[in-house]
């Protein structure tokens, strides 16, 4: 999802590709649709965010780059929420 969003494509769009095309490769819509919530809640509510997250992750040099951008990224995010 992140590689699609660093292309140009928009929220709205990647939403389209999890639930009705099945962009993550989930077996049933109701489990697109429980999957496509978590990941907006979590990655892409703010739309600026995700697109510093896509550029960084898509751009990482290895895939272990990749997963400490998303790591980082979580945990400021993390850091920052208050109860």
């Amino acid at each position: 999802m992140l590689r699609e969003l660093d292309q140009g494509r928009s929220v709205r769009e990647l939403k389209t590709m999890v639930i009705e095309h099945d962009l993550l490769g989930k077996v049933t819509q109701a489990t697109r649709v429980t999957a496509w919530a978590r990941i907006h809640a979590r990655y892409l509510a703010d739309q600026n965010e995700a697109r510093i997250l896509a550029r960084m992750v898509v751009r990482a040099r290895s895939r272990d780059r990749e997963i400490g951008a998303v790591l980082r990224a979580l945990s400021l995010k993390l850091s920052t929420f208050t109860c």
